[in-house]
């Protein structure tokens, strides 16, 4: 007997499993052997099932189970769901992709896949299994259960309203002095709409939530029962980083987290842990409630969460494209964004929950390889930038030698990478208004481009220049795929002041050098450095110049700036205790665009910033719509590779168009 048989693709068939019937008492033997019937079913008939969505695991722990009376071999963390789906006596019929596809079968996979989202879509629920009980997960589970109900009162907390924080703050800091004897109460003055006055009822549901979260010993990271350490390890299971879990979750009606015996609805699982880390990105203070309190969980660990992110998305009523879920400039907090056995699967496992995926011309197919997957959804997002720049936000200049790889075209993101560690060395043009190509455009695609399976992406555009002299890459403390910190920021600095020739003492003249650094103003410092004199100009020159800056030497406008400016003193903070860490502070600022990149020099005079695999020869070029300039290499036989985006003095804005240089098509491998 066979355990598959074919499917009907034109009757859109596929398999559903439940338990098969056995004695009461086996329910509840974890040790009984899972059996299972197998039936097939028409999507059209609208079947009533729920799916389960799971990590499969390591393909070394298996385990044995019967189908159909038939043994098949499953990875253990399935066994586990399965036996806890059987403990609660569920038997509804259940979609489960390792054991309902035929996984040797090429062409139902790639079918299959493509119906993935119609599938969870019409599930009547999924759960979520993390696994497991463990590191005290039962404790969270019930920590969420308890604090959920409440929570959900507080409404969606992502990215909140500067004034709705700041009164929360204002009523937390009230309520806190009442407590401690202080007659004042929080009186809200905010003069609003009606409907903006909705957020004064929000303000003490929020504040007094944040404040009863405070007096929980368990979320202080001291505590001898603290769940922090239960929190970090719930939320860095491999689960949340399975790419497959994006739209199997945000697809779902209901939605149920089963962790060991334990449950609750992601609405519940959502909405507490929103409100946790709405308080330790927007309202925690140090000096209020100790370093302890929620320390040291991650400000990205839960907002990074891709099947979350998309799941909120979605339930706001946006649609999601599919660069949405596969850009990702945050690093990695300790867990990766998102993760697949199959690199293939990166994209293939989102299709059903992106709302671009007919204009893409994106299919599930396993006959082509990792190279063709995602050179073929790197080039239809790049055509779709030519046709509208200001819709979407991928294009060409995303890539780097740092965020793609040797087997894969020099034009291709490496999603491999990005899941991993998020994009590593952001574009010179990322937040910044540059307009070196002064909005010419790419010439119109002729022909179906989604259908271009080439590794190889014509742009037109035009020479500027040939690199001549490279100054040696800083070196860097390197962590988590990214470079971290410069590993001597003072060798650095005077590196960069021999290279470009620098004066000794600070002068307006090497204002330009610092303001490349600081990508024309995407960091803060840079709009003051316009070769005159300044008093902000003057105080980052020093700092530069690594000059000792003493407190009584600053004006009243240094003073604010160092308060307000990119590391934002508080006003409480001694500043003669905080100045010397503020002068290195903004160096190490300074610095962050040098990730991954160092300066170089060209024939014709130019001094440039790019990535650190840049060296002489190398061209600069513009490419029509791409911001930024771009360098390239000339290979040995034919065509170009593409070394990514770089800043060039004076042709930033345009400049170098107004010579009308002539065109030509640039071939990239």
């Amino acid at each position: 007997m066979v355990i598959y048989h074919p499917l009907s693709r034109e009757n859109r068939e596929f398999r559903l499993a439940r338990f098969c019937q056995v004695q009461d008492d086996s329910y509840d033997d974890d040790c009984a052997k899972i059996s299972l019937e197998l039936e097939q079913l028409s999507m059209d008939d609208k079947p009533l099932y729920i799916a389960l969505s799971y990590v499969w695991g390591s393909p070394d722990k298996t385990v044995d189970i019967e189908v159909n009376g038939e043994p098949l071999s499953i990875g253990s963390n399935l066994h586990a769901a399965l036996v806890q789906l059987r403990r609660d006596r569920d038997h509804s019929w259940m979609w489960v992709d390792s054991i309902c596809m035929e996984q040797t079968n090429t062409v139902e996979k790639s079918w299959h896949v493509n119906e993935m989202g119609n599938i969870f879509r019409g599930a009547e629920k999924v759960y979520m299994w993390l696994g497991p009980a463990e590191d005290s997960s039962d404790e969270v589970m019930d920590f969420i259960s308890r604090l959920g109900p409440r929570a959900l009162q507080l409404g969606d907390l992502y990215w909140p309203k500067r004034d709705l924080v700041a009164r929360i703050k204002d009523y937390i800091i009230d309520r806190s002095a009442a407590s401690e004897g202080n007659e004042h109460a929080y009186q809200d003055t905010f003069n609003g709409s009606d409907s903006e006055m909705v957020d004064g009822d929000r303000v003490s549901l929020i504040g007094d939530f944040h404040l009863d979260l405070t007096r929980d010993r368990a979320l202080y990271s001291r505590h001898d029962n603290s769940l922090i350490p239960a929190i970090e390890c719930l939320l860095r299971r491999d689960y949340w980083h399975r790419v497959w879990i994006v739209q199997e979750v945000s697809l779902a009606k209901v939605a149920v987290v089963l962790c060991g015996r334990k449950a609750v609805t992601l609405d519940l699982f959502n909405a507490v842990f929103s409100a946790i880390w709405f308080t330790i990105q927007w309202v925690a203070d140090e000096r209020m409630h100790g370093q302890y309190f929620l320390h040291p969980l991650h400000a990205n660990l839960y907002d990074t969460i891709k099947c979350i992110d998309v799941w909120r998305e979605r339930r706001r009523g946006r649609s999601v494209l599919l660069e949405d879920v596969l850009l990702e400039y945050s690093g990695s907090p300790q867990r990766p964004h998102y993760t697949a056995s199959d690199p293939r699967d990166i994209v293939f496992g989102i299709l059903g929950v992106v709302s671009d995926l007919k204009n893409l011309g994106v299919r599930a197919d396993y006959s082509k390889s990792t190279a063709e997957v995602f050179a073929s959804v790197v080039r239809a997002m790049i055509y779709r930038h030519d046709e509208d720049p200001n819709a979407f936000q991928y294009y060409l200049g995303i890539c780097n030698p740092t965020n793609t790889s040797p087997d894969l075209p020099s034009w291709a993101l490496d999603f491999r990478k990005v899941g991993q560690y998020g994009i590593a060395s952001w574009p010179i043009s990322y937040c910044a208004a540059f307009r070196a190509s002064k909005g010419v455009s790419q010439p119109r695609q002729t022909g179906d481009h989604r259908l271009d399976d080439s590794l190889v992406l014509r742009r037109r555009g035009s020479q500027v220049g040939v690199v001549t002299e490279v100054m040696t890459p800083p070196q860097w403390h390197h962590r988590d795929g990214h470079d971290r910190c410069l590993e001597d920021e003072e060798g650095w600095l005077k590196s960069v002041i021999d290279f470009t020739n620098i004066a000794a003492d600070p002068s307006p003249n090497e204002d330009y050098v610092w303001r490349m650094l600081l990508l024309d103003g995407r960091l803060d410092g840079a709009k003051y450095l316009q070769g005159d004199d300044n008093e902000i100009a003057q105080l980052i020159r020093r700092i530069v110049h690594m000059q000792k800056i003493r407190v009584d030497e600053l004006s009243p406008t240094q003073v604010d700036w160092i308060r307000r400016g990119p590391l934002a003193y508080e006003p409480y903070d001694d500043l003669s205790e905080v100045i010397d860490s503020f002068s290195v502070g903004y160096i190490s600022y300074l610095s962050v665009t040098s990730r991954h990149r160092t300066l170089f020099k060209t024939a014709d005079g130019r001094l440039g910033l790019a990535d650190k695999a840049i060296r002489a020869g190398d061209l600069v070029t513009l490419i029509w719509g791409v911001n930024a300039p771009v360098i390239l290499r000339e290979r040995e036989n034919d065509g170009f590779i593409f070394l990514g985006e770089a800043y060039v003095t004076d042709i930033m804005y345009g400049e170098y168009l107004m010579t009308r240089p002539p065109e030509r098509d640039f071939d990239l491998y």
